[in-house]
Formats: C-alpha cells, structure tokens, sequence
C-alpha cells in the first residue's frame, strides 16, 4: 500500500479531478501500463459530496459512520483517544485510522509516494498522524492535507486545531493540560500545575487567596489562620507554632505572663490567675511562704527576716508569752505556764516578789514590802529575823537572846513582862506589883 502527501493545493487538484501523483523514481501510472488510473478522492455518493477537500459521507449500513467535517472537529473539540492496532475508531462522529504505517514526507513541493503499511482507510475520511492531517484516497493510499505541527496547530479529531490551553496537550508554554476547564483538580484552566496560591482552592487545602501574604485570612500554607499555626496574625501577641500552654508563647497565642492562669515551666512556681498576693500563690507567681514579706493564708504577720526574737516569729506568728520564743519584753519564754519553774507564765525570770514560790522560796506575796508576813526575801516573816513584822511584832533584834532590849518574842522589853532584861532588871515576876520580892520597877524587894 502506498501514501500519498501532499500539500494544501491538493486539495484544489483533488476538486478538479486531477488524477494522483505518484512518488519520485517510480513510473508513472497509467492504462497502457496495466495500472489503474484514479481520482484524487472517492466518487460522490448518494448524500455525499467531495467539495475543496472535505469530504462529507452518509452513514452505511455496513460502516455505522457519521457524517462528519474533515477540517473541524465535531464533537467540541475534544482529542479521540486513539488505540494500537488496525482499523478505525469512532467517536463524536469522527473516525481516526489506526496503524496507517510509518509516514516519511520529503520536503519538495509536490505529492509524494511511501509504503505505508497495511490499514483500512475509507474513501473521504481524514485522520491524524503525528500531528499531520491526512485524507484517505480510494485505492487506501492516503494524502497530506496539512501539517499541523508547522502551522503551530494540533492534529486531533480528523482536523487541524489552534494550540490553546484546555486541548489535552501539553504545549511547551503550559506546565499541563488536562483538555478541561476544571480549576480544582490537579491542572488548572491556566495550564498550570495547582500549587497553593494560585487562587484556586483544590482538594487539602482550606483556602486560597492567591497571594503571598501570610498575615491575611488565608496563610501561604493555604490554611485558615489559628493560633498554633506559627504566623503571628493580627490580634496574637505572638505564635510559636504549637499549643503547649507552658511555654513563653501561651496555647491562646498571648505572651506569658504571671497571673494568666497557666504555670510556665522553669519560670513559675504558681499561677492562679488572679491578682490577689494574700492567697496560696503570690502575684510573683510564687508559693506563698512565710518569710516572703506577704500574710499569706495562716499567717499572722510575715516581716521578710529569719530573726525569731522580733515582733513576728519564723513561724510567722506574732510574738506571745509562752510561744516558747524569748520576744520582745520578755526574760524568758519556756512554753509553758508553769509557774513554779525558772520563768513565770509571764516570760518572767523567776524571782522573789513575782508573786510566784519558785526554788528555794517558802512564800511569795508579790511584794517587796519587807514588813509583812512575807519578807522581800520570799521568806516568811519571823521573830529573828532582823525584820519587824508590822502588826505582829514590836521589834526584831536578830536574836533571840530574851534579856536585852527585844525580847526573843519581837517584843520591847518591859517591866512585868516577865522577862528580866538583864541590863536593865533585877527581877521581873510578871507583874507590875510591890511587896511580892520584886517591886513594880522590876527591883528586888527586902
């Protein structure tokens, strides 16, 4: 089988009933050499005409072929697929042949002759091949009707069409071309690959804007501004791109700080999200203690220091008698309240006249009236003592010698008191009567 190429101009020679070329270095054909002599192209049949290179066919009953256009494609543009293997396949009312063999054009002009392999070809129809459109001729040869390629065209459908994105090639100009006008599927109706930021929204993406600017209502990353996501949008104090409440940057994209209700590690010992410094955490974000200068809760006073004996203890409580700490204005301070030990319920040291019998006491009114029944001495007051017991004796003279001035009773000597004082008395019976041997005057009588 042969094919014929030839050039636009065929077309004209086909309408005027020029018989076929053949190929250079082959003899040329006619009835003298036993070869049949055909027209370019099939006769008219019934409904059908070969008018300027078209050719236009009514369907058959044996070919179940649609009439068709042979310069447009008629069924919107689309390319037919196109299969391995002879025959021809149909679609939208246009047929392609298949497996015509390989095609070789030299560049001279004028139609020219080549093997093209076998391959049924009808009459009229065109075809493409390489992105050449080509005419089949009666005998099964086939002819160039135009080059598509050359022409900065594509050859699909039986027809020549302009190079455009959206008609399932991939043009130099064009990353792809998907021969659909869909803007969310992997191509867009640009021909361009889908990638965020091309203003259309494709599948996993949120949102697409279709511009470089990462602080507006959809991100470079083609997602929904969040807190969390590492773009400091407006509103945020900040972003560090996760949620951990914990760190510097909080899960609620604020700066943190103490008092906002969460603990930041390494940093804070508390944070109860409040400003009150007298709770269990200080407005320092601190435990409360004692000594941290703040009356926390179960504290009486907190004055900062680690000094016990002032005004409030170590235990931050205020300094009392009996706390066991020796504070201010007291002498001692043993914790407890007894008072028959060295220091008095009243952080007294124990002495005579606290009014308390400690040691070696035997009385102890509180006083230090030496007079009374118990001397400033805490001893009880007696004859001998060196020490008038006011009201109850008359003199004390250390002694208990009865006949000087004091008797050993505390009582000033006297005549008749029967006690001789033996510096001042010859006698003394008692009484104060003469006659008896001792006069009233406490002298012998005759």
């Amino acid at each position: 089988m042969r094919t014929v190429f030839a050039g636009i101009c065929t077309l004209l020679l086909l309408a005027c009933g020029e018989t076929k070329v053949d190929a250079p270095g082959m003899a040329p054909q006619g009835n003298d050499a036993g070869a049949t002599v055909q027209d370019s192209g099939p006769e008219p049949s019934d409904g059908g005409s070969l008018d300027g290179g078209e050719a236009v066919g009514n369907a058959d009953d044996d070919g179940g072929r649609t009439p068709r256009d042979a310069g447009r494609a008629t069924d919107g543009g689309e390319r037919p697929p196109l299969e391995d293997g002879g025959g021809a396949s149909h679609d939208g009312g246009v047929i392609a042949a298949q497996d015509a063999g390989a095609i070789v054009s030299a560049d001279t002009g004028a139609p020219e002759v080549v093997d093209a392999g076998p391959g049924p070809c009808e009459p009229g129809e065109t075809y493409c091949r390489d992105d050449r459109l080509l005419r089949c001729l009666a005998d099964g040869d086939s002819e160039l009707i135009m080059d598509c390629e050359l022409e900065g065209h594509h050859c699909y459908s039986g027809a020549c069409h302009p190079r455009i994105c959206g008609d399932g090639f991939v043009d130099p100009d064009e990353e792809c071309d998907d021969g659909n006008g869909i803007e969310t599927d992997a191509c867009t109706s640009a021909c361009r690959l889908a990638r965020c930021g091309d203003g259309h929204v494709q599948e996993g993406e949120e949102c697409d804007d279709g511009n470089e600017r990462d602080q507006d209502f959809c991100t470079n990353r083609c997602t929904r501004p969040r807190c969390g996501d590492g773009i400091r949008q407006a509103g945020e104090e900040c972003d560090d791109g996760n949620v951990i409440p914990g760190d510097a940057c909080t899960h609620l994209c604020r700066n943190a700080r103490c008092s906002d209700g969460i603990v930041h590690e390494d940093v804070e010992a508390c944070d109860d999200g409040n400003r009150i410094n007298e709770d269990n955490c200080t407005n320092a974000c601190l435990e409360a203690r004692c000594g941290d200068r703040i009356r926390g809760p179960g504290e009486e006073c907190d004055d900062g220091n680690a000094v016990d004996g002032d005004w409030c203890t170590n235990a931050c409580q205020r300094a009392r008698c009996g706390d066991g700490i020796p504070g201010p204005g007291e002498a001692c301070d043993d914790g407890n309240e007894d008072n028959d030990d060295d220091c008095t319920q009243l952080c007294r040291d124990a002495a005579c006249g606290d009014g308390f019998i400690q040691n070696d006491e035997m009385c102890d009114d509180g006083n230090r009236i030496n007079e009374d029944g118990c001397t400033r001495n805490c001893q009880e007051a007696r004859c001998g003592d060196r020490i008038i017991w006011r009201g109850v004796e008359e003199c004390d003279d250390g002694n208990e010698e009865p006949g000087d001035d004091c008797t050993d009773v505390c009582r000033r000597w006297r005549c008749g008191d029967g006690i001789i004082n033996v510096r001042r008395e010859e006698c003394d019976d008692g009484n104060r009567r003469d006659g008896d041997g001792c006069s009233s005057v406490c002298r012998r009588e005759p």
